[in-house]
Order: C-alpha cells, then structure tokens, then sequence
C-alpha cells in the first residue's frame, strides 16, 4: 500500500526515476432532502442540504417523521452506523464494524436499527438489530441481509438464499418465516406502511405482492406495475398511507424520482405512473446503489 486516507486516490504513473504521479480527488458523501406530500406525490419545498461528511458514506434511511436518519459510513479502520438527528444536527456513532456495506436500516418511529455485517465485500452475512439509542447488539440470523422494518418494529425483514428468497425475523419468537421465494433473484424489497403489501424488483420488474408471513405469496400471485424497464430503476419505497409506491427512473438521462397510485385492497395499480420530481442539476445526479439512491417515507 502506497497512499492512505479518506481522499480518492487515481490516475498513477511512475516514472523511470521511481517517483509516482497521482491525482487526489477529495471526495464528499452529501444527503439532501426533498420536502413531500408523500400521500399525493407533491412536492412542497426546495432541496434541502442536510448532511455533508468527508467520509463515504451509502444510502440513508429516515423515520417516518424524519426527525432522524441511519446511514453506514466508511472510515480509514472499518466502517460505522451512524444516527444523525436532522433537527440538532449531532449525529452518533452506533456500531463500529470492520470494512464492509452494513446497510442500515431504521425502523419507522426510530426506536430500533438492524443492519448487515456482510463476511465478504458486500451482500449477506450476519444480520443485527440494535436499540437506536445504543447498547448491545443482538444477532438475528446468518447468511442473511436486512432490508426493512413492519410498523411494529419488532420484525425485520430479511433477504436470504443468494436473493432468492425474502424472509420475515420475529423479536417475539426469535425465528424467521418466508415471504417471498423464487429461482430469480429478489431486491430492493419494501413493506408497505400498512403492512399489506410488498414492493420489490425482479428479473428487472418492478412488482408487488402480499404480505403473508409464513405464507408466501407465490409468483402466479405477483403483480407486475406499468414501470418502463429503464436503466437504474429501482423501488424507493411507499407514501404513509399505503397508496403510492414510489419508484426512481431514468427516463430522460437523469435518474427522477416518480410515483404509481396503488390501490391498498388489491395492491392494483391505479392510474399512470408520474413524475415527482426532476433531478435533473448535474451536481443532484444520483450515482450507484451503494453510493446514491432515495428512500421515500
């Protein structure tokens, strides 16, 4: 190892005389929020800043009041969850872990967090839970990623098999139970706010299904929504009320934040899907999954 530290190294050439020439390139993780009517797909305000760090840092999750945030951080030694409160602005170390993704998650009214410390450079591994306040965390399976909380904040939602399955841990019995199973895999799964529905991604369809734990819903059961297949497409969550599934796109070059009305009864779609919002400023463009990316709550 040559260089160190939290700027991006790239771009050497040594020379004959044995000196390197490279380019550091300071880099800066920044979290913004877009103020929302998040039952009728309106926007309200402006972009608002609410984070910059120097360390790099993945997706962030808010409560439901958006009073606070969760989001991994990686730093020089390993990497970190992190709680920042949005009104004060002082955020907290939780966890401290060695080099990986974690992908934390909050639970809706803040209380708890479950995370993922993956065994190799991303994907499953142990999975966590932790109160939000800090304390000891409890390990809930392996070979396992968290993706989510019910609104009870007492069951996790759990990615298992390599993505091929999607699973449902319970604080109460301490065991886990099948949601959702398939040959192909499964991602970016969401519960919806009233604990009905799932919306998730597969074989690159934006899709939704019951949610039935213990009895999962089988593919026959699945609904594919009228979502374009387009590059960087991925869910981004639910509105409060259980009727907007929320989706970013690129349709136009830049990836844009849209919403699909989705009956709660039948989990059919309502209507067309439409835009949100435009993120269409060069310095708003979203990068990666790991790296960039929305949740809307």
């Amino acid at each position: 190892r040559v260089t160190g530290g939290l700027d991006m190294d790239a771009g050497p050439s040594a020379s004959t005389a044995g000196r390197l020439v490279f380019g550091g390139q300071k880099v800066r993780s920044t979290i913004v929020g877009l103020p929302l009517d998040a039952d009728a797909g309106i926007v309200t305000g402006p972009i608002r800043m609410l984070h910059i760090d120097v360390a790099q840092s993945g997706r962030a999750t808010p409560t439901l009041d958006a009073r606070a945030l969760v989001r991994p951080v990686r730093t020089v030694s390993g990497s970190e969850v992190r709680v920042l409160e949005l009104g004060s602005g002082i955020e907290r170390v939780l966890v401290v872990a060695p080099p990986g993704p974690l992908d934390p998650t909050i639970a809706r009214a803040g209380r708890m967090v479950a995370y993922t410390q993956a065994t190799t450079g991303g994907g499953e591994g142990g999975g966590f839970v932790i109160p939000a306040t800090g304390g000891v965390a409890t390990k809930i399976c392996d070979a396992c990623q968290t993706a989510g909380w019910l609104s009870d904040e007492q069951r996790v939602i759990l990615h298992t098999r390599d993505n091929l399955a999607v699973e449902l841990w319970s604080a109460d019995s301490r065991t886990s139970v099948a949601l959702l199973m398939s040959d192909r895999p499964i991602t970016r799964v969401f519960a919806s706010p009233d604990d009905r529905w799932l919306l998730f991604s597969s074989e690159g369809v934006t899709r939704i299904a019951p949610l039935r734990p213990g009895s999962p819903a089988t593919p026959d059961e699945w609904i594919d929504l009228p979502i374009p297949m387009a590059s960087g497409h991925r869910g981004a969550g639910w509105s409060p009320d259980s009727t907007l599934a929320y989706v970013l796109l690129e349709l136009d070059g830049y990836r844009c934040l849209y919403a699909l009305r989705i009956d709660p009864l039948t989990g059919q779609p309502v209507g067309e899907l439409f835009p949100v919002h435009h993120f269409h400023q060069a310095r708003l463009r979203w990068g990666s999954t790991g790296l960039g990316s929305a949740v809307v709550q």
